[in-house]
C-alpha cells in the first residue's frame, strides 16, 4: 500500500552455489525435540550433516544447552575432523558464548541461517522428516529403548540413495566405492543384497588399489557435476 506507483523492481541476478571441494568442510547441525524420554534419559537429538556428501549423525541429547552440544559435536568431529565452516540457525545455544569460543579456538567459521526460514537448511530440515518418521515406527517397538535403536536406523538412512547427489553416504549406486569411506560399508540393505547376488574379492593389490582410484576419482565427478 506504501509502495510507489510504477516502479519495477529488477529481480536479483541468480549466481550458482560453490561447491565445497572436501567432504566434511561444511556442516550444517540442528536439535530435534523434545522427544519421547528414552530409558536413559535422553528427549533430544544433536543432527549433523555433510553438506557436500550428504553424510548425517544423529547424537541423543539429555538437554539442548551449548555444553551438551560441544560435547556431542567434539564426538563426531574426533572422527571427520574439524570443519571449516558450521551452520546453524539462530537459537540460543547455538548463539552462546561457550559455542562461540570453541569455533573460534577451533578457527571454524560460524554461518546463521535466516530467521523463521528453515529453507536455509534444507538438507539436514528434510532429513530430520525421515528420521523422526522412523523414530515413530521404531517407538512402537522399542517404546522407551528408542535410543538403543538409533544407531541401526542411521546406518539405514546412510544407504539410501540421495536425490540431491545420485549417490547414497555409505554406497554408491554404479560403483563399489563410496563419497565417504572409499567403500561400500555392509549395511541392511548390503545384507538382504548378499542373499542373491555374490561379489568375489579382489585377487591382486595393485589392481585393487588402481580401480579403487578410477571410481573415486569418477565418483566425485559425477557428484559435483550433478
Amino acid at each position: 500500500m506504501m509502495g510507489k506507483p510504477n516502479q519495477n523492481i529488477k529481480p536479483a541476478p541468480l549466481s550458482p552455489i560453490k561447491v565445497t571441494a572436501n567432504p566434511f568442510d561444511h556442516l550444517l547441525i540442528d536439535c530435534v525435540g523434545p522427544l519421547r524420554r528414552s530409558s536413559s534419559g535422553s528427549e533430544y537429538l544433536l543432527t549433523v550433516m555433510c553438506q557436500t556428501t550428504r553424510y548425517p549423525a544423529a547424537s541423543p541429547l539429555r538437554s539442548i544447552r551449548a555444553k551438551s552440544i560441544v560435547k556431542a559435536l567434539s564426538q563426531f568431529i574426533s572422527v571427520f575432523g574439524i570443519p571449516k565452516v558450521i551452520q546453524s540457525d539462530q537459537g540460543f545455544n547455538f548463539s552462546s558464548r561457550i559455542f562461540a569460543e570453541v569455533l573460534r579456538l577451533l578457527r571454524v567459521k560460524h554461518n546463521l541461517s535466516s530467521a523463521y526460514h528453515p529453507q536455509s537448511q534444507g538438507a539436514l530440515e528434510r532429513f530430520h522428516q525421515s528420521l523422526k518418521s522412523l523414530l515413530r515406527a521404531c517407538c512402537m517397538e522399542l517404546a522407551r529403548d528408542w535410543e538403543d535403536g538409533l544407531p541401526w536406523l542411521l546406518l539405514a538412512v546412510r544407504e539410501v540413495t540421495q536425490e540431491s547427489t545420485g549417490f547414497s553416504p555409505n554406497a554408491l549406486v554404479f560403483s563399489p566405492n563410496a563419497l565417504v569411506f572409499g567403500h561400500s560399508v555392509h549395511g541392511p540393505l548390503a545384507v538382504l543384497q548378499s542373499q542373491w547376488v555374490e561379489s568375489d574379492p579382489p585377487t591382486n593389490l595393485i589392481d585393487y588399489m588402481y580401480g579403487f582410484k578410477r571410481r573415486l576419482s569418477e565418483a566425485w565427478r559425477v557428484a559435483r557435476a550433478g
